[in-house]
């Protein structure tokens, strides 16, 4: 007795234990540019193997990013006007949602390349902890998802006196096209959506983010699914 009561006990701290994530850096620094991007990598607390393909995943992600800034900064340096301040590129991360079975990473930053002001940037990045597959909307839900995410947000925004801008950008963007929904990560309470600068309201507005409650999606969420009710 004592044996399987020890085995649930430590059963139990694995279920409660904690993915330790370290926050390596692509540091960069050029004559008319920067680079500066933290990105995570699983140091523990979960699958090797399944540590290994989500840290593959991000580190290509931030590769990628300081690659484009790169080439965009190449393609455009030549002609660029002396006085125009120097580009940067800056991007971090945090832990925004963390279950036994579901990681979430928020990324933001800063996309500037002269002008009056740069472009926020965000992303998530949704993993199963068991296989190491990154998860979308469509491995949880059945179709009709986009259309309870579009009526939903729509509604929320157009109630939201403060939102600057064209009304007709709530229209647009809100649509129920997988575009305007391309960031959506699950929290405690329901699928938070995050929509980028301009796509819903002027850029004073900043990113306007709008929670859809699981109870909304539960008509369409598949068996299984682990933010359903």
């Amino acid at each position: 007795m004592r044996k399987i009561l020890a085995l649930v006990m430590l059963l139990a701290l694995v279920a409660q234990a904690k993915v330790v994530v370290t926050s390596p850096v692509i540091k960069e620094k050029k004559a008319r540019y920067s680079i500066n991007i933290v990105y995570p990598q699983i140091k523990s607390g979960v699958n090797i193997r399944v540590a290994a393909a989500i840290n593959s995943v991000m580190e290509k992600d931030a590769q990628k990013m300081a690659a484009d800034f790169r080439k965009s900064y190449a393609e455009e340096s030549q002609d660029m006007n002396p006085e125009i301040p120097d580009w940067s590129f800056d991007a971090g991360y945090k832990v925004v949602y963390e279950t036994p079975g579901i990681l979430v990473f928020r990324q933001e930053g800063y996309d500037y390349r002269g002008g009056a002001h740069g472009s926020p940037i965000t992303e998530a990045f949704t993993f199963d902890l068991v296989t190491g597959k990154r998860l979308t909307l469509a491995d949880w839900y059945k179709d009709g998802y986009l259309k309870i995410l579009s009526d939903v947000s729509r509604a929320h925004l157009q109630a939201d006196k403060d939102l600057l801008g064209d009304p007709a950008w709530i229209i647009s963007g809100t649509k129920p096209d997988l575009d305007n929904f391309s960031v959506v990560y699950p929290t405690a309470k329901g699928m938070l959506i995050v929509f980028p600068a301009y796509q819903v309201a002027a850029y004073a507005s900043g990113q306007p983010e709008v929670l859809v409650p699981y109870s909304k999606l539960a008509p369409v969420a598949k068996p299984g699914t682990p933010t359903s009710p």
